[in-house]
């Protein structure tokens, strides 16, 4: 059975301005594939994933995640994405499980005490999981971004 495309970028590009970042960039991503953007700073590595995103629109060319165009369907897209690019948004007054649960809140509350606690072990942060998000480590807050982007059970996860 052949592995279906869950990612096509098309003639991608995107200008801060007058000044072009990407320019005509066109790849497939298959299922179970694991892929790495390595460049210079300034190179359009962040750019690129934040179009895949749909974070950015690009200025020409179109993305396509599990069959949906992210211009046209973004928030059915959007329901097959896990994102955490560059910081880790969270409240940092809150502990790591409040911050996972007031997620979970928007998706499911039946499952949010379990599954928050179970995300937090699979990412190493069990034993923290009710220490305030302040206090964490820079480690441990990435850490944390990857469980809140695991939290829709997505098909993709852009890190």
């Amino acid at each position: 059975m052949e592995k279906q495309n869950y990612v096509i970028i098309n003639s991608v590009s995107f200008s801060y301005g007058k000044k072009e970042i990407i320019k005509n960039v066109s790849l497939s991503l298959k299922q179970g594939e694991v892929w790495g953007l390595v460049g210079p700073n300034g190179a359009g590595k962040t750019t690129l994933l934040k179009i895949i995103s749909g974070l950015y629109c690009p200025g020409s060319g179109y993305v396509i995640i599990n069959g949906l165009n992210m211009s046209k369907d973004t928030n059915s897209a959007y329901k097959k994405l896990g994102i955490q690019i560059e910081d880790t948004a969270a409240y940092e007054h809150l502990t790591g499980y409040d911050n996972l649960k007031i997620l979970f809140n928007m998706y499911d509350e039946k499952e949010c005490e379990n599954s928050a606690l179970e995300l937090l072990s699979l990412v190493g942060l069990k034993d923290v999981a009710y220490e305030k998000f302040k206090t964490y480590s820079l480690g441990m807050k990435k850490r944390l971004g990857i469980a809140m982007a695991l939290i829709n059970k997505p098909s993709i996860l852009i890190l």
